[in-house]
């Protein structure tokens, strides 16, 4: 899929939207539990949305000389993998499921070297470990086993705050960086 930089920021607005407007309807309805579940799903969406599409859009550019990508990042980058079939053909395997902690991580790592800035993304911290947290969530509430998995408690809530809070200074930082060295500048060092 090519990366489309107008369809790609008109799917970060839209799902901003929505996380705003279920934020909005917890503050007014604080027990509300589709809004909590709904929330949980469309951060999740947001952070999956980004890491896809800034990975799109690192391997669309990875034709240029100054971007430092190998065709085989550009693979990974476009999530693709070929594998010979029966009768010697090279064909394209169905997509592979990448974890969005193994996404993020190899995001950043593949971005820095790509253009050539430091950048090391920080999962000691409580921020990363509430993201993790959150995406079990998610899993939870869309495989569901039982009803009491359905019900967000208000613990987790504060988990998935503290996850968004630390997604969004993350994701500015690191695509400020990128900006910066898309347009030949030397990203500031963290």
């Amino acid at each position: 899929m090519a990366w489309d930089s107008k369809d790609f920021m008109g799917m970060l607005t839209i799902l901003s939207m929505d996380l705003l407007e279920t934020y909005e309807r917890i503050q007014t309805d604080p027990f509300h539990q589709p809004v909590r579940r709904a929330w949980v799903r469309t951060f999740c969406s947001q952070v999956e949305a980004f890491a896809f599409g800034t990975k799109q859009m690192l391997a669309t550019f990875g034709e240029f000389p100054w971007i430092k990508l190998t065709p085989h990042d550009v693979l990974l980058l476009r999530e693709e993998a070929y594998e010979i079939s029966n009768n010697g053909e090279v064909k394209l395997k169905g997509e592979r499921f990448v974890p969005i902690q193994t996404n993020l991580k190899f995001l950043a790592r593949i971005a820095a070297r790509a253009l050539e800035f430091e950048y090391q993304l920080d999962t000691s911290g409580e921020g990363w470990r509430a993201l993790v947290v959150t995406f079990g969530i998610r899993n939870r509430l869309v495989h569901p086993k039982a009803a009491t998995d359905l019900i967000v408690t208000d613990d987790e809530l504060k988990v998935v705050t503290v996850a968004q809070n630390w997604f969004q200074e993350t994701h500015k930082d690191l695509w400020s960086r990128i900006d910066a060295g898309l347009r030949g500048a030397s990203p500031s060092k963290p």
